[in-house]
């Protein structure tokens, strides 16, 4: 842990999410909910974008969430601290939604569209879905994982509790 700096909890994505105009919340909390009862967590460009705007505006909004899953097409990456976590959450996660995970092309991560409204709209016109993706490549703690980021500024984190960055990480 000595390279990564532990910051605020979790609640920033319960409370984006709770905010947004986007009809997000049923879909990505129990997605969330879920990976996080199986140890998961957030790393990488969704993990980046809310603690880069977490810490620009020292306040929380739900406008950069709702633009990093629409115009800017980000995605959710979860990783894991074992690969029963990961196999576990999946199965749980395929029960909620009804639906079966994609192996990913290169079989780096099992993929699962979601609608990005629960209405019977698109709220843009850019994306109707948003993709939600268990890592598979990279299992571990947090540090471990973000250790292999070739990107400091993707060195982020969150768990249920936490918010993890590496203390090179420029917002």
């Amino acid at each position: 842990r000595e390279n990564f700096d532990i910051l605020g909890a979790l609640p920033v994505v319960s409370f984006l999410l709770k905010r947004s105009e986007l009809d997000l919340q049923t879909n990505v909390s129990k997605f969330l909910e879920i990976a996080f009862e199986f140890n998961g967590f957030i790393a990488g460009g969704c993990a980046a974008a809310i603690a880069r705007y977490k810490h620009r505006t020292k306040t929380l909004s739900n406008q950069n969430l709702e633009y990093y899953f629409t115009e800017s097409g980000g995605d959710i990456d979860v990783y894991f601290h074992t690969e029963k976590d990961l196999n576990d959450a999946q199965a749980s996660l395929e029960k909620v939604f009804q639906k079966q995970f994609v192996l990913s092309s290169l079989g780096t991560a099992r993929n699962l569209q979601i609608p990005l409204s629960t209405q019977n709209k698109v709220p843009f016109k850019f994306r109707k879905n948003l993709k939600l993706s268990l890592i598979q490549c990279q299992i571990g703690s947090p540090e471990e994982v973000m250790d292999n980021f070739d990107i400091t500024n993707a060195k982020v984190a969150i768990t249920k509790d936490a918010i993890i960055m590496h203390n090179a990480w420029l917002p």
